[in-house]
Order: structure tokens, then C-alpha cells, then sequence
């Protein structure tokens, strides 16, 4: 089973709107995978700082991405598409988003004979050990397993 592809922005040039105004910034996705480096699509921010405003995250089998085109809106993009599919509308009297944080969590459920499932959500500590650490110690790659008559999904 290969690593799944890791996308980030990066700024590709400065945009000047008129004299005296804001900058804006022309924004590349990329998507890594292994060594290989390749630009999937672009957006226009019409800020003059990226800051730490592009966060993909993964659900179920669909990348995706909260990012800010606008200063004051977050929105959700597909990737590797680069299709915008919704969020906030800009609002000048609006939030100004310097950072996204996205958790990631798996889904354990605990199978004893003769009782209900029990279902417990744990968040991670971040991404690249979700689905991984079960218990102090011990690592499990992600998906469904069974350890000693228990079962974790």
C-alpha cells in the first residue's frame, strides 16, 4: 500500500491591484508524493500574506481542503480537482482566518461476548499517527482489527 499524497500551497506571485492598494497573491496546490513534486491547480488570495491558510485533510477517500481566497472567508476545495464547493461569502466587516486546524480522529469500537458494541472516538495527536497508536506503546496501522478478542475500527 503506497503513502498518500500530501498537498500545500505555496505562494506563486504577488498580485498589484491598483496604486496604493493591497497585494494580492497568486497560490499553487501541490501534491507530493514520494519525491515527486507536481502543481494540481492555483487560486488568487486577495491578501498580501498567505499566513497558515491552507489545511488538507482526507475523508473517507476524498482529499480536501480548507483554504482563504478571500481575507475574510474560509472555504472547502477538492483536491486534487482545485474545485471550490463551498463556504463562507466574504464579508468586510468579517473574521480575518490566519490559521486552519483540522483533527483527526479514528473510530475504535470494543466487541465483548454478549454485550452491545461500545463506540469511542479518539482524536489524534496529529495526522500522521491517526489510526496508528492504539494504546501506550503499541501500533496498529489503520483500519479494522482484532487483538484479544477486541475489535477496533
Amino acid at each position: 500500500m503506497g503513502e498518500l499524497p500530501i498537498y500545500f500551497a505555496r505562494v506563486l506571485e504577488e498580485i498589484h491591484y491598483s496604486p496604493g492598494a493591497w497585494t494580492g497573491r497568486r497560490i499553487g496546490v501541490f501534491r507530493r508524493e514520494g519525491v515527486s513534486e507536481n502543481q494540481v491547480g492555483e487560486y488568487e488570495r486577495d491578501y498580501p500574506s498567505l499566513f497558515r491558510t491552507f489545511a488538507p485533510f482526507r475523508v473517507g477517500n476524498r482529499d480536501l481542503a480548507l483554504y482563504s481566497p478571500h481575507y475574510t472567508a474560509t472555504r472547502l476545495l477538492e483536491l486534487p480537482s482545485c474545485r471550490d464547493i463551498g463556504g463562507e461569502e466574504p464579508n468586510s466587516a468579517g473574521f480575518c482566518p490566519v490559521e486552519f486546524f483540522v483533527p483527526y480522529y479514528i473510530d475504535l469500537e470494543l466487541r465483548v461476548a454478549g454485550r452491545p458494541p461500545t463506540r469511542v472516538r479518539k482524536q489524534c495527536r496529529r495526522r500522521m499517527t491517526c489510526g496508528r497508536e492504539m494504546s501506550a506503546g503499541r501500533r496498529f496501522p489503520a483500519g479494522h482489527h482484532r487483538r484479544n478478542g477486541f475489535r477496533f475500527r
